[in-house]
């Protein structure tokens, strides 16, 4: 007897016929779907905003899915409980500002940014024309409203206000609340706001004149970013890095055709309902002034994060200085 036919034993004529008949339907007979996994995700604010539009569209496209993951989206009450949340293990990440690290290690929440969707400021400084301010000192004896002084609006217009060579207590800061900041510039009661595009394309379609100044040509603010712990980040990278892959590319899908992303997320949320073209605007003022300007997606410029850190020291926004490995990584916008 050869080796041959030992390991290889020879089949006859009807078990060869079988085994021909087997194979395509073996072949046809899916696998097991391997088991999405869970991650959860902490959003400062409700999720139908218009701000969250990368986000939405990455869940309603399926880009999640298609990474095996199964999101479970949550809201907390504005950017520093989602790092409070984050930090505590509570949430796998979650959403801030690009600068939210810097305000919140301090104060033992160990988080970093892992991605920034945008290379321009989520703040806008909006003005109302008939104020009359069209330069630097104009401002002073102004009234401006913000959500409210704890919120990363505040601090931006505190950047702002020093890059033109303005104290703030040289005009009025008024913490308004999530409508009455851009309500009031609506009524008049005052002439400006530091405020986000969801807040600055309601004033704009209300039909008073206005004037915008992007807050990142005066101080290096930054737009919306992805936190994560540090532990987090140590135990799980893979799923992190999947759930930026997905986002960047719902990003990518905003900025390239905004209407589409407006028209996806309208018919998603109930609350839109009547408020198409306020959101079209809204989606289309972020892909404009906010989601453009970075080299890579997702890119973290850490030359801003120095310069924003080092102003809120100066003014004792944060009683210290993080190093920069601490406050964002990289490793999770390639691959």
């Amino acid at each position: 007897m050869t080796y041959e036919s030992v390991t290889r034993p020879v089949l006859n004529r009807k078990q060869f016929l079988l085994a021909g008949l087997l194979a395509p339907l073996a072949a046809s007979v899916p696998r097991r779907a391997r088991a999405a996994e869970r991650i959860r995700y902490a959003l400062p604010a409700p999720a139908f905003l218009p701000a969250f539009t990368p986000i939405n569209l990455a869940q309603i496209k399926g880009y999640y899915a298609e990474e095996g993951l199964e999101v479970d989206f949550q809201t907390v009450a504005g950017g520093t409980e989602v790092a409070k949340r984050v930090a505590a293990g509570e949430f796998d990440l979650g959403g801030g500002t690009g600068d939210t690290p810097i305000l919140v290690r301090p104060r033992g929440m160990a988080v970093k940014t892992i991605a920034v969707l945008g290379g321009k400021s989520l703040t806008q400084i909006m003005t109302r024309r008939d104020s009359a301010i069209y330069s630097p000192e104009n401002f002073r004896g102004k009234t401006i409203t913000v959500v409210s002084n704890t919120d990363t609006t505040y601090f931006t217009l505190l950047g702002f206000l020093s890059s033109i060579g303005v104290r703030p207590d040289e005009l009025k800061i008024v913490p308004a609340g999530p409508t009455g900041v851009y309500q009031m510039l609506i009524d008049g009661k005052a002439d400006a706001m530091a405020g986000v595009p969801d807040w600055v394309v309601p004033v704009q379609r209300s039909g008073i004149k206005t004037m915008v100044f992007r807050s990142d040509e005066f101080f290096p603010s930054m737009a919306q970013a992805m936190i994560s712990a540090d532990q987090t980040i140590a135990a799980r990278p893979k799923a992190l890095r999947a759930f930026v892959r997905a986002t960047l590319r719902g990003l990518a899908d905003t900025i390239a055709a905004p209407d589409a992303a407006a028209a996806a997320i309208t018919a998603k949320f109930p609350q839109h309902k009547g408020k198409e073209e306020l959101v079209r605007d809204i989606v289309r003022y972020y892909a404009s002034f906010v989601y453009p300007g970075q080299r890579t997606p997702g890119e973290i410029n850490t030359f801003r994060m120095q310069k924003v850190q080092t102003f809120y020291r100066e003014r004792n926004i944060v009683e210290r200085d993080t190093p920069l490995k601490d406050l964002s990584t990289d490793q999770f916008l390639t691959g």
